[in-house]
């Protein structure tokens, strides 16, 4: 997942039993608990505006000349799946995904003046003190990091 404070923007969903196929697409619903590593951590909410995250999903795979389409999920909860990714034996999504992707995201969706789910000075003056080499993710606990503009995510 690509996540920002509580919230959850992006889901990448295993296609196979290898973890080899993704597929990249908004949330649906929000996560009560989510299983990291050995454990569970709290759960992660939607985002407020989804009319706006569905606009931000469409425009970056456009941007990026993929076609976007409008998919409902087991529950029929409406999603924007953006694009299918494989990843290499040995490799994680995380090495798959760019930095430059995950920035024009939050780009797009900050650049509506959303003033909810905007991460706090706070963050990036935590990622400051934890850093060791500015510009590196920073090991959180659990399998989480934190990235240079105070985003977590998964690894």
């Amino acid at each position: 997942m690509l996540v920002r404070g509580d919230t959850v923007f992006v889901r990448f969903l295993a296609q196979n039993d290898d973890g080899t196929s993704f597929e990249v697409q908004t949330p649906t619903r929000p996560e009560e608990r989510i299983r990291t590593g050995g454990g569970l951590t709290v759960g992660y909410k939607l985002p407020v505006n989804q009319k706006l995250l569905f606009s931000v999903a469409e425009t970056l795979a456009q941007e990026n000349h993929l076609q976007p389409e409008k998919k409902v999920d087991r529950f029929q909860n409406n999603c924007i799946s953006m694009f299918s990714i494989t990843i290499d034996q040995g490799k994680t999504i995380q090495d798959e995904v760019n930095e430059e992707w995950v920035t024009r995201f939050f780009e797009l969706y900050d650049a509506h003046g959303i003033s909810t789910n905007i991460i706090e000075p706070s963050m990036v003056d935590i990622y400051s003190d934890l850093c060791v080499e500015d510009g590196e993710d920073v090991y959180l606990s659990d399998g989480m990091y934190m990235r240079p503009d105070g985003t977590t995510y998964e690894r």
